[in-house]
């Protein structure tokens, strides 16, 4: 591991948990501030809708622009810069211009319920305002890919840093301008971090604005072409989301919290280490994407690093599942019945994480190599995968068949990446070369049954138990070490 990477690694790391604890802050801030009534379930909605909008942005962008741009040279690299931002703010500004026109059908539809007990009046002027959203969500999320492909990652993690400091700090001083306030909040971030990177995209010489709007550009045409899978793949897995929720609320109350909770805590493999990794592989492979020794090479390294960083995060939350669902939801209402469940569904949901930290890699292996149909076809097999198990398991394992189905279909889906990249040359990965790999997992696994024995009959505090967690972690990713795995992807050269 290089130093560069390892800095961008914890740097990463470090500003996505303040902003996951942050978050954590100002969502019990919130609660205690307006309870559950008008302003909380607005914000809710109105939050989850900008940030659906920011994750269709950065499917598009991330599946598509960054290989095509960095394929081209200096004009080239200008050209498509100013075609997609211009194009991006005219396609943004027009359906703000609509949404703005159909407030009310549209809200009709997406929250149907908030007629009957709100006053629509407040809640269509709110919306519209927040509607700026659309724009300034498009922009940040732009330029943030720009500095992603010229290989400066730590902007990705300031978002939720700088939105939740703003929103917390309103709610210490300025909570008097109810849901309002709250939106006006997340404007003045985006404000912000729009300045900051505006700034620092000003020391990328190289890069100039034009005013070109050529829709016809065969590159332009060529990104849009790629990113359309994609862009069905996110629709796919979020009513494949739907469909889990719909099977859960068939079951006993509070099923559906209960997998909320724990695919919740699962998702931070993913969050903190899967995201930062692909991130980061992301650009290198798709500079040198037409040799294809190189990218076999970087793509190994990458993948081993990942299992390195990953497998002791999976194997310790799955050994102390119950510590974790205790310590985050252990208090108020929530009862301890409901902790078993949440840590046992926790443990099966583990495997489906570290599968989508591998499946997220490798998806922009094929992005890079313009094959996003494979993608979109076996996220359709994954997806039919998890609805037939969830239908058959739900039956014998009731809520905890949904967490095993899910983890089932992201495995499966996996697999038939690694064939099929394999088949096309697109890397050389084979199962034996993960044989010190799989001996340092078995070590692994008994070093996380000795902490956890001398944990329970001889560490009782919090804090000291964190600690000592924090420290097995290491050692764990020390027996994972990755300078005997390296000598697997030297074999490539």
């Amino acid at each position: 591991m290089n130093k560069k990477f390892l800095k961008v690694l914890f740097s990463m790391a470090f500003l996505l948990l303040l902003g996951k604890g942050l978050g954590f802050i100002r969502t019990a801030m919130v609660a205690s501030t307006y309870g559950a009534g008008f302003v909380s379930d607005i914000y809710a909605f109105e939050d989850s809708f900008i940030n659906e909008i920011y994750t269709i942005f950065s499917t598009f962008l991330a599946c598509s622009f960054i290989p095509k741009y960095l394929s081209l040279n200096e004009n080239g690299k200008n050209k498509l810069f100013s075609l997609l931002l211009n194009w991006g703010t005219i396609i943004m500004v027009a359906l703000m211009c609509m949404a703005f026109i159909f407030t009310e059908p549209l809200l009709k539809i997406l929250v149907p319920g908030f007629f009957n007990i709100y006053d629509i009046t407040k809640i269509i002027f709110v919306t519209r305002i927040n509607l700026i959203m659309l724009l300034l969500t498009f922009w940040v999320n732009y330029t943030m890919t720009i500095l992603q492909a010229h290989e400066i990652f730590v902007y990705l993690s300031l978002e939720s840093v700088i939105l939740n400091i703003i929103v917390i700090i309103y709610l210490l001083f300025l909570s008097n301008y109810g849901i309002l306030g709250l939106l006006l909040c997340r404007v003045f971030a985006y404000l912000l971090l729009l300045f900051l990177i505006v700034i620092r995209l000003r020391h990328l010489k190289t890069l100039k604005y034009t005013t070109t709007i050529n829709p016809f550009d065969s590159d332009l045409i060529e990104m849009i072409k790629l990113s359309l899978p994609m862009l069905l793949i996110t629709i796919l897995w979020q009513v494949n989301y739907i469909i889990d929720k719909s099977m859960a609320s068939r079951l006993s109350s509070g099923s559906i919290a209960c997998l909320n909770y724990a695919n919740t805590i699962s998702m931070i493999i993913y969050n903190v280490v899967g995201y930062i990794i692909s991130t980061y592989a992301y650009p290198l492979i798709s500079k040198v994407q037409d040799e294809v020794d190189q990218v076999k090479l970087i793509f190994k390294e990458y993948f081993f690093i990942l299992l390195q960083l990953v497998l002791p995060i999976a194997i310790l939350t799955m050994f102390y599942s119950d510590y974790v669902s205790d310590f985050l939801y252990g208090r108020g209402n929530m009862l301890q019945e409901s902790i078993k469940i949440i840590s046992k569904v926790l443990v099966l949901y583990i495997p489906g994480s570290v599968a989508f930290c591998i499946k997220n890699l490798y998806s922009k292996l094929f992005y890079i190599k313009k094959n996003t149909k494979i993608v979109l076809c076996l996220d359709v097999l994954g997806c039919i995968v998890n609805i037939i198990l969830n239908l058959i398991f739900i039956r014998i394992f009731g809520v905890y068949g949904l967490a095993l189905a899910t983890s089932f279909s992201y495995v499966v889906t996996v697999l038939f990446q690694m064939i099929f990249s394999n088949r096309k040359c697109y890397t050389d990965i084979r199962f034996k070369d993960c044989g010190r790999l799989a001996f340092s997992v078995v070590i692994i696994i008994v070093v996380a049954t000795v902490s956890k024995w001398i944990m329970i009959n001889y560490i009782y505090r919090p804090l000291p138990q964190f600690v000592f967690v924090g420290s097995i972690y290491i050692i764990s990713c020390a027996l994972c070490s990755y300078k005997d795995l390296k000598k697997c992807v030297s074999k490539t050269k």
